[in-house]
């Protein structure tokens, strides 16, 4: 299994939705995001943006990319 990150400033908008497109395409992939400096939440307008397309960020919650085990992932 193929282990993604997307890194991103906030993970907040870019970050968590190219997660959530690749996780559609399926696959033996594990597909995670992080970023530098965490939000506090998703932004609503990736939210609605993801909804679009079926798909949902309600349980999005932003990390650091620091408290991830980068070595873990492949890409």
């Amino acid at each position: 299994m193929i282990r993604l990150l997307f890194i991103s400033h906030a993970d907040a908008a870019r970050g968590p939705m190219a997660a959530a497109l690749a996780r559609r395409h399926g696959g033996e992939v594990q597909v995670e995001s992080a970023g530098v400096v965490p939000a506090a939440a998703a932004q609503p307008l990736a939210s609605a943006a993801l909804a679009e397309l079926g798909l949902d960020l309600a349980g999005h919650a932003p990390r650091a990319v620091a408290s991830l085990p980068l070595m873990d992932f492949d890409v």
